[in-house]
């Protein structure tokens, strides 16, 4: 059910968290605003949350496969499946399944500036934030 439906949705989020890593974006050329000396910071944070991101995706697709396996070895009644709901939590998926979503929106908000400039990158990187904030209070 629910295990099974998130590591699909991991699947889903570690081939487009190892395409962000695999090909970074590209830094604006000869851009001369208040993003200039944060550009390359920006890029290796890009790149750290980017990766990130695919690691916590593929931790996700790798507890959803142990899981399903598992409940159809051990799984033969409904006491055994009472017995593994309760020891075996779905959290273990979520928390990093969550993690990981955060640590890729943050990286493409933190993309905005790297391959825009001026009004346009502070723009773009101010409504990703705000977007981002309002994302986390419904989460939690």
């Amino acid at each position: 059910g629910t295990v099974t439906n998130l590591g699909i949705v991991a699947a889903l989020i570690l081939s487009f968290a190892v395409g962000m890593v695999l090909g970074p974006p590209e830094p604006v050329a000869d851009a001369d605003d208040m993003w200039s000396g944060f550009r390359d910071f920006l890029l290796e944070a890009y790149t750290v949350l980017a990766a990130f991101a695919a690691f916590s995706a593929l931790v996700c697709v790798i507890i959803s496969i142990t899981w399903v396996n598992n409940t159809n070895d051990y799984v033969h009644n409904v006491d055994d499946l009472l017995w593994y709901m309760a020891t075996f939590s779905p959290r273990m998926v979520e928390v990093p399944l969550i993690a990981g979503c955060i640590a890729m929106f943050a990286a493409l908000v933190l993309a905005m500036p790297v391959i825009s400039s001026g009004v346009v990158a502070t723009l773009n990187f101010f409504v990703g934030v705000l977007l981002g904030l309002v994302t986390l209070c419904y989460i939690l």
